[in-house]
């Protein structure tokens, strides 16, 4: 039995962590990956959770929009590959994403071609459990540049 527990509120309810020491809680948090959490929770309690929508940020209105499972759909397509991709990526933000969603979502089998490009490597960032952000760079390319074309052509 552990020394102490830590509750933390989550979107679920409440996810209770056990630990000794501050190393063995730096641990455990390390272990736990907080979306796959969240998808295994939701997965699996599915019909006894009830969840609000994911909303889209106001500045990719009628660009995309979440649907009711929590995915993301194109309403116009964007005008490049990599420019769906930082997209996806500045819609899901602060969420990372994995390479299969990316993927499914951009049409593009192998979205790591792109992702890990040297040219775009400082656009997107690799996190250690293999999904995949915006730095704070692609953050601005995306806001700046490929949202007000996206608009423009509309």
């Amino acid at each position: 039995m552990s020394k102490y527990q830590l509750q933390i509120n989550i979107s679920h309810g409440k996810l209770t962590i056990g630990f000794d020491s501050m190393t063995d809680l730096e641990q455990r948090l390390k272990d736990i990956d907080p979306t796959h959490l969240g998808k295994a929770v939701a997965s699996h309690f599915k019909s006894l959770i009830s969840t609000e929508p994911r909303k889209v940020k106001p500045s990719l209105e009628g660009i995309c929009a979440f649907r009711p499972d929590g995915s993301l759909e194109f309403l116009k397509p964007a005008g490049s590959k990599i420019e769906a991709i930082g997209v996806i990526l500045y819609a899901y933000d602060p969420d990372p994403v994995d390479s299969q969603t990316v993927g499914t979502l951009a049409a593009e089998k192998n979205p790591a071609a792109y992702l890990g490009q040297e040219r775009y490597e400082k656009l997107f960032q690799k996190l250690a459990t293999g999904v995949y952000g915006l730095s704070q760079e692609g953050k601005t390319w995306v806001a700046s540049t490929v949202i007000p074309k996206l608009k423009k052509e509309s």
